[in-house]
C-alpha cells in the first residue's frame, strides 16, 4: 500500500491528532508547527510482501525521479560559497538537474 499526503503541522502541546489521514499514518503525517514552511508532502510505502526489493538496512526501494520531486536544494546561509558548489557537483555528479542555492534566511530585509 502506498499512501501520500500533505504534512499536517501541529503544536503538540494543545493540539491532538483528528484523523485527517488513514489511522496508522497519521502520526507519520504530523510534524511540529516550527517546520511549517516547509510545506512536506511525504509519501509513505506500506509492504510487506518478502519479494519488495529492499536495502541492506531493510528500507524498501523504490523507482523514483528525483527530479520531478526536488525543485531546489538550499545551503545554510552561513556556508562559504565553495560549499554550495561542491554541493551542486555532487547532484550534477548523480544525474540530478536541480540547482544548488544559497538560502536567503539572513538577508537583509528591505526597509
Amino acid at each position: 500500500m502506498q499512501y501520500i499526503g500533505k504534512i499536517r503541522y501541529i503544536n503538540y502541546r494543545n493540539e491532538i491528532f483528528k484523523g485527517n489521514a488513514p489511522d496508522k499514518f497519521e502520526p507519520i503525517l504530523t510534524k511540529r508547527r516550527s517546520f511549517e514552511h516547509e510545506k512536506e508532502l511525504r509519501a509513505v510505502i506500506w509492504e510487506t510482501s518478502s519479494e519488495t526489493p529492499r536495502t541492506d538496512d531493510g528500507s524498501v526501494l523504490a523507482n523514483l525521479n528525483l527530479n520531478e520531486l526536488i525543485e531546489n536544494i538550499y545551503i545554510s546561509p552561513f556556508s562559504p560559497g565553495w560549499h554550495r558548489d561542491s554541493v551542486q557537483a555532487v547532484v550534477r555528479k548523480f544525474g540530478l538537474n536541480v540547482p544548488a542555492l544559497q538560502s536567503e534566511l539572513d538577508n537583509q530585509p528591505l526597509y
